[in-house]
């Protein structure tokens, strides 16, 4: 077999698996569960833990001490602005029943 066949064949086999998509997308509904939901609210609050030390010690290192409070405040006002967007429009984009898996 060489290339040329193989590669004939390749609109066959996508207009094959493209065909049976929608009809397997119908059948495999997702179902809300429990563990999901705490996996990804415990993961978040992973990330927030590990973000938000490593931001302050990043700008820390870059600014002379009596700038330290500023930049303390800005990065957790930044955290607290993004954690509400986030809460807002991420989580109930990535659990919503839409056209997103």
């Amino acid at each position: 077999m060489n290339l040329r066949s193989i590669l004939g064949e390749v609109p066959r086999l996508l207009a094959a698996g493209l065909a049976d998509a929608p009809l397997a997308a119908l059948a495999a509904t997702p179902a809300f569960n429990g563990a999901d939901t705490a996996w990804m609210l415990i993961s978040t609050v992973l990330v927030l833990l590990m973000t938000v030390p490593w931001t302050l010690l990043f700008y820390s290192g870059m600014l002379r001490a009596k700038n330290g409070l500023s930049i303390i405040a800005h990065t957790i006002a930044a955290t607290a602005a993004v954690t509400v967007c986030w809460a807002m429009v991420g989580y109930s984009i990535a659990f919503t029943s839409g056209g997103t898996p």
